[in-house]
């Protein structure tokens, strides 16, 4: 899982994946994202959408979206874990 800090909150994406990895979660990465006014969305590749849906439980995010192929997100996050599965944008909401 790869944590991206679309905020202008300093530090949120290391809080979050030392909450996440305190929740059992393992090889969290983190990352920044385009502020876009957003709520925090859970994404995921095709195949971990379980998997996103309890991230986004246990991090709080508003909902789960596939993952779009070619975006800055998924960008972000292959830079911070090649392999990620599931992307948590943290988000103003």
């Amino acid at each position: 899982m790869v944590v991206l800090n679309a905020t202008d909150v300093n530090g949120l994406a290391a809080r979050t994946k030392a909450k996440a990895e305190g929740l059992g979660y393992v090889g969290v990465g983190v990352g920044n994202a385009p502020q876009d006014g957003k709520p925090t969305i859970a994404y995921y590749k095709t195949g971990s959408k379980a998997a996103a849906q309890r991230a986004a439980r246990d991090l709080g995010a508003k909902s789960t979206q596939p993952l779009p192929v070619g975006s800055v997100i998924e960008s972000a996050a292959v830079e911070a874990v090649p392999d990620v599965q599931v992307v948590v944008v943290l988000g103003t909401g």
